[in-house]
């Protein structure tokens, strides 16, 4: 009688025990089922990631990537010609991520890598990321909600540089909350340029890809350095809902070597910068507010000087006479007031042809 008891006892707990084995497989099966639906039911998000021999890096960068605590993306990497094992690194994660969407092209430049990354993509949003850099782990999840709580065409956030010597922790929780955010709407006809917001690198925005297509927003592919400043130049007069979040999201890697910039880099940047303003002066009919001339006159001014800083004085010569067959006509208008400061620097410039 006492072993038939225990033996009841023994089945009754077994028979809890499966019961309740079955419930919480039950239990996860259901939650996991509905989260799978609630991740189908969020914007998927495109991340373009352009690639040229950085397979030192790109590891790292595409981790920070595919461990975004926001699972509905889509990593498109654009291989510009890379001589490296980029490619083959890109495969390597390719096959452990279906997430991975590789394009291969022969070697263009950044700007045609972002814009065969961006014609590619789907997602409802698109960030742009270098392959030698890294997002925070809630990077997507935090700007996805606040573009879709807004309706926002561009969101704004923070980033810091590092190097190799203070690897950031790309795991820590950012700081402000999406209450914390402000949000406007910026009309064309009014000047976004004087209100401080870090415009002019692509790095900290995260944008809406109809806003950028409908707009016919792409990189110059014939500018190869600050290329997103005229691209975050040309986003930013258009009507467009901005969302500023004041968290740091993106780590941008220090390159020592462009850093110490000698005299064959300063003419490379000097050549592209004439570039972005020849295309600023053509492009005159896009800016709609009214003191758009003036904006345009102070980058005049900016990269004017940097024939100062470079070359002998026959390559400074050479450079002042581009100078001014770019900007003569725009300087020469009878509507545009120069003040005494830009006057006194433009004529500098204009001692150099004397010279």
């Amino acid at each position: 009688m006492y072993i038939f008891k225990n033996k009841k006892i023994i089945f009754c707990f077994l028979a809890l025990l499966f019961i309740f084995c079955v419930l919480v497989i039950f239990y996860i099966f259901t939650k996991k089922r509905s989260g799978l639906l609630i991740e189908s039911k969020l914007p998927k998000v495109s991340i373009v990631v352009p690639v040229c021999n950085s397979a030192k890096f790109l590891p790292a960068c595409l981790n920070s990537i595919i461990n975004q605590t926001y699972r509905n993306i889509e990593i498109i990497c654009v291989n510009d010609g890379s001589k490296d094992n980029s490619l083959e690194i890109l495969n390597q994660y390719k096959q452990k991520d279906k997430r991975v969407i590789i394009i291969n092209q022969s070697n263009s430049g950044v700007s045609s890598a972002r814009n065969s990354g961006l014609k590619k993509s789907s997602g409802k949003y698109v960030q742009f990321v270098d392959s030698d850099d890294l997002i925070n782990f809630e990077t997507i999840k935090n700007l996805a909600a606040q573009a879709e709580k807004f309706d926002a065409d561009i969101v704004i956030f923070n980033k810091i540089w590092f190097n190799d010597t203070e690897i950031p922790d790309i795991n820590q929780k950012p700081k402000y909350n999406i209450e914390n955010s402000e949000h406007f709407f910026h009309n064309e006809n009014e000047n976004i340029f004087d209100k401080n917001l870090n415009i002019d690198v692509i790095h900290n925005k995260f944008y809406k890809r109809d806003f950028l297509i409908k707009n016919n927003l792409f990189f110059e592919e014939n500018i190869m350095l600050g290329e997103d400043s005229l691209f975050c130049f040309m986003s930013f007069i258009r009507n467009n809902m901005i969302v500023i979040d004041k968290n740091i999201y993106y780590y941008h890697r220090k390159n020592l070597s462009d850093s110490l910039m000698g005299s064959a880099t300063k003419q490379k940047w000097f050549d592209n910068h004439m570039l972005m303003l020849d295309y600023m002066i053509k492009n005159q009919d896009k800016f709609k507010f009214h003191d758009y001339k003036y904006f345009i006159l102070k980058w005049i001014v900016i990269y004017g000087e940097e024939i100062l800083d470079f070359g002998s004085n026959e390559e400074k010569a050479k450079n002042a006479k581009y100078f001014f067959g770019i900007v003569g006509d725009f300087l020469n208008n009878k509507d545009l007031v120069i003040s005494k400061e830009y006057s006194a620097k433009i004529q500098k410039i204009k001692k150099i042809l004397k010279n």
